[in-house]
């Protein structure tokens, strides 16, 4: 997970700033296990910072190393500041995202793939049951 003093010096090392408006945007993401949209993201940190800026400061996180974009079949992608190896469950029902840890899943690929990344995403339902 990231700190708005980590990405801050992450920026400056590209001659960057880190903006009141990243800033906000940074610090609604830090520790954030949601997974949220970017709509989520811009309607907890409006006003003052555009669904432009959300978009483009996520862009600019991904392009740090310090983000994953998840994207979702048919809907708006979903934004993850755990950049450690695991995988996702998206409940059929609720729509909740779930993370879920890497060692707890067994991916056997062939042999002479060349493999850079995995991403395992699984369609079910809330472990615990769906939360109210």
């Amino acid at each position: 997970m990231f700190t708005a003093d980590h990405i801050d010096a992450l920026l400056r090392e590209r001659g960057l700033v880190l903006t009141q408006q990243r800033r906000r945007i940074v610090g609604h993401l830090s520790g954030n296990m949601g997974h949220p949209t970017a709509a989520q993201i811009h309607s907890s940190v409006a006003p003052g910072v555009t669904l432009s800026t959300v978009y483009n400061t996520l862009a600019l996180l991904k392009d740090l190393g310090v983000l994953t974009e998840l994207p979702q079949p048919g809907g708006e992608s979903r934004y993850d500041p755990n950049t450690a190896p695991h995988h996702h469950l998206l409940c059929s029902a609720c729509g909740t995202l779930h993370d879920v840890a890497a060692e707890d899943v067994q991916v056997t690929l062939l042999s002479d793939a060349q493999v850079e990344q995995v991403q395992v995403s699984f369609l079910g339902r809330c472990p615990e049951g769906c939360p109210a």
